[in-house]
């Protein structure tokens, strides 16, 4: 009754506003909580899994370290083979013009000197010195005045970056400059690391 009487005396513009007024907020409250629950209910079907990414920081080779390993891995095998000479790789005259420069390979306190190409990335000349020395690929690496070398870097830049003339051959994890993230066996991002991170 209190309600009817303030109605009846409200003027009609004044009733107009206060109608408009509440059905634009109940449509508006109303509105908010479907969608706040459609937002926070769970999804249908049940949500995707996410797919973890893996980091690995060696790369595949180059096609100048493959072909320096082949190479010098038959004339390995040519030199104890009795047989005779192993045809020569077909990828071979890309070494064959490559110069040669010397490195002293210090290993339990015993060195060789090595020729390679410059062009070569670390990790390829370990695996030459490993094989030249008998050595697990896996578990050694390489330093330089105790320093380590990133395997993913060329022997050339640290001739010219380092004055590298000499490497130590010692037990330990190999260092590298780049990660790769790979997600599903495809890689999609490389990271430069810094000081090994």
């Amino acid at each position: 009754m209190i309600i009817d009487h303030l109605i009846a005396n409200i003027n009609p513009l004044m009733r107009f506003y206060l109608l408009f007024s509440f059905l634009f907020f109940s449509f508006f409250f109303f509105n908010f909580n479907s969608v706040r629950k459609r937002t926070v209910s769970t999804p249908h079907p049940p949500a995707a899994t996410l797919r973890r990414n893996t980091f690995r920081k060696d790369r595949p080779r180059s096609v100048t370290d493959s072909v320096f390993i082949q190479q010098e891995a038959a004339a390995a095998s040519a030199a104890t083979s009795t047989i005779g000479t192993l045809p020569p790789l077909p990828s071979s005259d890309i070494l064959a013009a490559m110069k040669r420069v010397p490195i002293r390979v210090i290993y339990n306190e015993t060195s060789n000197t090595l020729s390679v190409p410059p062009e070569i990335s670390m990790e390829a000349f370990l695996v030459y010195i490993c094989q030249k020395l008998q050595l697990d690929f896996e578990s050694h690496t390489l330093k330089d005045k105790g320093q380590d070398i990133e395997m993913d870097r060329p022997l050339g830049y640290y001739i010219q970056e380092h004055k590298l003339s000499e490497v130590s051959v010692v037990r330990n994890e190999k260092a590298y400059s780049t990660m790769c993230v790979s997600e599903g066996d495809v890689d999609v991002m490389i990271l430069q690391m810094s000081e090994g991170r």
